[in-house]
């Protein structure tokens, strides 16, 4: 099926297996969080950029993984296309060199701000050999389509990864699909490392139904080399039982610790929010209402033992997805009170975040936060109350919630919903919603 299906497969993943890594054997490897993030223009004179999460839980020998990344290509009018690819899957360690892994890959395209009624979607059920070391690295397998485009059958891929060209920091990265024998597609890339986090990248790819496009562009990297700025990952898949407009949503998120001194510190706050649209059948065509970039960058000040004071920007843009229909955007600023840096961490019993000052699109912004939960203990559990309040709407949630992991948090929540429009005649709507979170903080 479509985006919802895959982020359904993943989350019972998650739900299942990394529950059985926290109680198997020690791993010699940890868990980790990947992040990229890729901005530049396309050869379509497209701005773009690409977002990418990845975790890895290794189980001995074993590690399973989660991937999501998308390219968003915009206009000057905030139009074009996003394209998904979300992979889930397990990889099996024979020696340090040599590898399998075994994934399913979804990939499938929608248009911002354009009316788009084909949805063309793919998924791939793969297994790959790989060869792998400091200096090369090599994959090599094949694998059959499940559901979606019905041409498709089966497929044969090939990579490789030559970082450092020559000990160089030039470097090519090249991926090959060949469908039913017949159809050749590619992704290849030129790229020079100027450090450990960041790259300069030319990139030309041919990905199925779609125009040959090339890319130039910057990457920023987290992962084995820690940027130092980044502080949280996020990704939280939320799935609504019993709600007419929405079946699910999802969430990426990446806060960055621009300044810190002894008693303040500048925050950057990255996020995505991607509902999705409801219909009578639940593994159906499944359509992203919107895309959303809540964007906030807040300067915090310790005013007390246990009290912290803050000013903040927030910019959302709101797109619309695969209907003819332009964006719209919010900015306000304002002041507020926390009790700690981040609210959603695990570091007190008793956590809250409240602040709110005028918005020029709606008026103003009030948005609280409240949460009392256990701290130190293999499963904390713990409730989260939010309340948002602007000249709109009244949107209220109440979430139950339990978290286990060590360097990846894991957490099952489950809770309730409402939201009020003071605009419309419209009456309040009610919701349930459960799903897993996966925080890794640093």
């Amino acid at each position: 099926m479509f985006l919802s299906r895959s982020l359904l497969i993943l989350c019972v993943i998650f739900l299942s297996l990394t529950c059985f890594a926290e109680d198997a054997p020690p791993s010699q490897d940890k868990a980790q969080a990947y992040a990229n993030i890729e901005i530049g223009a396309d050869s379509y004179e497209r701005r773009f950029f690409r977002p990418s999460l990845r975790f890895e839980f290794p189980v001995q020998r074993n590690t399973l993984f989660a991937e999501v990344n998308y390219y968003q290509r915009l206009n000057s009018q905030l139009e074009g296309e996003m394209d998904f690819w979300i992979k889930a899957g397990w990889i099996y360690s024979f020696k340090n060199s040599l590898y399998i892994e075994a994934s399913l890959n979804h990939f499938c395209r929608h248009i911002t701000s354009r009316s788009y009624r084909t949805i063309f979607d793919a998924n791939e059920v793969l297994a790959r050999i790989w060869y792998g070391t400091d200096v090369m690295r090599l994959g090599l397998g094949g694998g059959f389509y499940i559901g979606g485009y019905e041409w498709y059958d089966n497929l044969l891929v090939f990579n490789c990864r030559y970082p450092h060209i020559l000990q160089t920091e030039f470097g090519i990265d090249a991926a090959f699909k060949l469908i039913n024998f017949t159809k050749v597609l590619h992704d290849l890339e030129f790229f020079i490392s100027l450090n450990e986090n960041l790259e300069l990248f030319l990139r030309n790819t041919k990905h199925y139904e779609y125009k040959n496009t090339t890319y130039l562009g910057v990457r920023f990297i987290y992962g084995e080399h820690p940027t130092g700025i980044i502080r949280k990952l996020k990704l939280l898949t939320g799935y609504y039982p019993s709600y007419d407009r929405h079946k699910m949503e999802s969430r990426l998120a990446v806060d960055l610790e621009l300044f810190k001194g002894q008693d303040r510190r500048l925050q950057l706050s990255l996020n995505s929010h991607i509902p999705i649209l409801n219909d009578d059948i639940f593994f159906n065509v499944f359509r992203p209402e919107t895309i959303e970039y809540p964007l906030s960058l807040q300067y915090e000040k310790k005013i007390g033992d246990s009290i912290l004071a803050m000013g903040y920007c927030l910019y959302e843009v709101i797109l619309p997805v695969d209907i003819d229909q332009a964006f719209t955007s919010h900015l306000g600023v304002g002041f507020g009170l926390k009790n700690q840096p981040f609210f959603e961490k695990l570091e007190k019993r008793f956590r809250f975040s409240v602040f709110g000052g005028p918005n020029f699109s709606r008026s103003y912004d009030v948005i609280a936060n409240f949460g009392f939960n256990t701290v130190g203990r293999p499963w904390n559990f713990g409730i989260n109350a939010k309340s948002i309040l602007n000249a709109n709407i009244f949107d209220g949630s109440l979430i139950l919630f339990g978290e286990l992991g060590r360097e990846i948090k894991v957490r099952i929540f489950v809770g309730g919903e409402t939201t009020t429009y003071f605009a419309e005649d419209s009456p309040a709507e009610n919701r349930w919603q459960f799903g897993v979170s996966l925080f890794s903080w640093y």
